[in-house]
């Protein structure tokens, strides 16, 4: 009899623990399982690594860091749309409330990418936009797969559709607060500074 209701004790208390950590889980993310659907899909291969030469501008300057590390270009890298391109684009449908009110395809490379070729190490980025809008981001959003999209619809950002760069952050396989994360989908985004 003791057994029993030891036992039932240890059911009970299993089954508290599992529902109230089931409970008790962040209410900024939920991370997707192991068979659940990517992220992202690939659209084109990176020419651009680590410790590759970033190529200089040769088309109109639409994103600049600063206080980078990186091996061939020193503290600052400038990027024009096709450059950006060679880090390697990435596709995914996500819902945009902030602009648009409505699912968008974006198409772009991911933040985390960037950062890797940036040498980029610091814990939190500022962000800058062309209206003197600011947000701070930190590194480890890069998880979520946060992209620098270049292209809406498979369309070109212009200024007038919150481009030429704009930074988005998936919302089909993973949740996440949008008390916290709308403030960062910053659109006309021009800098990156990482010091």
């Amino acid at each position: 009899m003791v057994t029993r209701r030891v036992l039932a004790a240890v059911l009970l208390l299993a089954a508290t623990v599992t529902g109230t950590a089931a409970c008790s889980g962040s209410p900024t993310t939920v991370r997707p399982s192991a068979q659940a659907t990517p992220l992202y899909t690939e659209v084109t291969k990176p020419s651009i690594g680590p410790s590759s030469p970033v190529p200089p501008p040769t088309g109109p300057v639409v994103l600049t860091l600063s206080h980078v590390d990186h091996p061939n270009v020193g503290t600052t890298l400038q990027f024009d749309l096709e450059t950006l391109d060679k880090l390697g684009t990435v596709k995914y449908t996500a819902y945009d409330r902030q602009a648009e009110g409505r699912n968008v395809s974006f198409t772009g490379p991911l933040l985390g990418t960037l950062l890797k070729v940036a040498g980029v190490h610091q814990a939190v980025l500022h962000f800058g936009a062309i209206n003197d809008y600011t947000v701070d981001i930190p590194v480890s959003d890069t998880k979520y797969a946060p992209m620098l999209a270049t292209r809406a619809d498979g369309e070109r950002m212009t200024v007038a559709r919150y481009g030429p760069v704009r930074v988005v952050y998936p919302t089909t396989g993973v949740h996440l607060d949008p008390t916290l994360y709308d403030s960062r989908w910053i659109w006309q985004l021009t800098t990156i500074d990482a010091g």
